[in-house]
């Protein structure tokens, strides 16, 4: 046990420092559509967080635009509502481009940080498989609980006790989606793999 943690002593000490938040971010971007190699632990979160504040920003401006603008801006009411709307499509579209150019490096990180514990990227894959069959049969499971004026929960509830075996598919199906995203969680907040692995040196310990 003694041996065990002078070793881990020996390596923390060795560790290269932590990634500021600026360093992750210019990391992430520079390797914008690299999904070969290692990324640990402070470029992944730090770059999740400031694609998070990225594209949540056009999100920010609308609640915004409805809760400021209205009211405030001089100009005549009949026109206020096309002002607001025309505002507000702008930021749609631009939310739309932002999360579009996001996508590809977060992904990109996703998979470093994936390799950095010495796991495969496909991983990745797995979850987007174990989605589709819950979306899919939630979507016709919901669908055929509620009327076409009403979704209220009532609707929803009724519809599963028509349908017992739509609702048991949905948490056999939302177990296994949840099951697969809780452990990529659990892999990518683990600790760098110690030394060089498939995917190539560790970025921590050099």
């Amino acid at each position: 046990m003694e041996t065990n943690n002078h070793i881990n002593s020996h390596l923390n000490e060795r560790a290269n420092p932590r990634l500021s938040f600026k360093e992750a971010v210019g990391e992430c971007i520079s390797k914008y559509a690299t999904f070969s190699g290692r990324a640990r632990r402070s470029e992944f979160w730090w770059f999740y967080l400031f694609a998070l504040m990225v594209i949540t920003l056009p999100l920010v401006a609308m609640l915004i635009v409805a809760l400021v603008l209205e009211g405030k801006v001089p100009v005549d009411p009949d026109n206020l509502s096309t002002l607001t709307e025309s505002i507000d499509g702008v930021l749609v579209v631009l939310s739309a481009l932002i999360y579009l150019f996001m996508a590809i490096p977060v992904l990109a990180v996703q998979v470093r940080r994936l390799h950095d514990t010495g796991r495969s990227g496909w991983w990745l894959l797995w979850s987007i498989l174990a989605s589709l069959p819950y979306e899919i049969t939630s979507h016709f499971v919901l669908d055929g609980a509620a009327n076409e004026k009403s979704y209220d929960i009532m609707n929803v509830i009724q519809g599963f006790q028509v349908s017992a075996l739509g609702g048991s598919m949905m948490l056999l199906l939302g177990l296994l989606k949840w099951g697969v995203a809780i452990a990529i969680l659990i892999f990518v907040l683990q600790d760098s793999y110690k030394g060089e692995n498939q995917y190539g040196p560790s970025p921590k310990y050099p």
